[in-house]
């Protein structure tokens, strides 16, 4: 949080070092990304959360960055945020009411259907439709998503994406649970 202040509030340039995903999302506006000792690029922290080559922790740490508001504090001890107009609920955030909000969700976290769930203990089922599939030389695959929220990424298997019938231009539904976004994830 004292980093975000002095970014915010102090208008001054910050050159910050990090291997943590969950820092590259909460605090960067621009990804300076290196290879070899070298700057190999100047990137957007989406752009560099959504490869695998160069997020910190590899396929691991592919993940997206999502920008919301917060709506409202619930009596359960759930935040509601609202992203590009869609409902998102987190753990309780400590930002009040009307403040704007950068939640990292790791694609890991996130699970595809291609029809609109039901019954699931799931807060957080967003529309999309996906814009690119990358299988790895393992058994995953990275689905990047274009939702109202913004783009997203899941970490699935190849089996799954055969057997759901991915391919770019399909509807979809992306599903994150709640409890997976942690409070390190979310940052101003």
């Amino acid at each position: 949080p004292y980093f975000e202040r002095l970014r915010d509030e102090g208008g001054l340039p910050i050159l910050y070092v990090t291997h943590s995903v969950s820092e590259l999302g909460r605090l960067a506006n621009h990804v300076v990304t290196l290879e070899a000792g070298q700057a190999s690029g100047l990137r957007a922290p989406s752009d560099v959360l959504a490869d695998p080559r160069l997020v910190p922790g590899g396929v691991r740490g592919v993940g997206a960055v999502i920008n919301a508001v917060v709506v409202a504090h619930h009596a359960d001890g759930l935040s509601e945020l609202s992203a590009g107009g869609l409902p998102l609920f987190l753990p309780k955030v400590t930002q009040t009411t009307g403040a704007s909000l950068r939640v990292r969700i790791a694609a890991s976290d996130v699970i595809l259907s291609r029809h609109k769930p039901e019954g699931l203990s799931a807060l957080n089922i967003l529309p999309a439709k996906v814009i690119g599939l990358r299988e790895g030389g393992g058994p995953g695959a990275i689905v990047a998503l274009e939702t109202a929220a913004g783009q997203i990424q899941a970490r699935i298997t190849r089996r799954s994406a055969k057997a759901l019938g991915l391919d770019v231009g399909l509807d979809a539904y992306a599903i994150v649970k709640t409890v997976s976004i942690a409070q390190e994830d979310v940052g101003g």
